[in-house]
């Protein structure tokens, strides 16, 4: 590992889309240290193995949803989460930006505004 890598955890059920992102990030220089399919799993990961950001989808597997999950890990952490989704639900949103998100967007993603997101990052 580098010193001075962005650690980021993806928490994506779609397994397509989860793989895309880790190459995407790999391939920029970032440390993805996990790829994750359900809230439970973050939280838990986020406990031991803290990332500098997570990307997280707001609808998961198992019984936390992305939302839950970003709401567990801010009571314990000041990790920066970007929620994905591809629901454009008005209620799903206003619920998101109670937790200061360092973005929040619609898929199909465009992994430039990510970035741009991800640039935003204070160390």
């Amino acid at each position: 590992m580098e010193e001075g890598k962005t650690k980021i955890l993806i928490v994506e059920d779609e397994v397509i889309i989860s793989m895309r992102l880790e190459l995407f990030f790999q391939r920029r220089g970032y440390e993805v240290i996990g790829t994750l399919s359900s809230g439970e799993k973050a939280v838990e990961l986020c406990r031991t193995n803290k990332p500098d950001v997570i990307i997280m989808d707001i609808n998961l597997r198992g019984e936390m949803s992305g939302l839950d999950a970003g709401e567990s890990i801010c009571e314990n952490s000041e990790i920066p989460i970007i929620f994905i989704t591809g629901y454009s639900d008005e209620i799903l949103k206003e619920r998101a930006a109670r937790l200061n998100p360092l973005g929040y967007f619609m898929k199909p993603i465009n992994m430039f505004e990510i970035i741009s997101a991800l640039n935003k990052l204070d160390y």
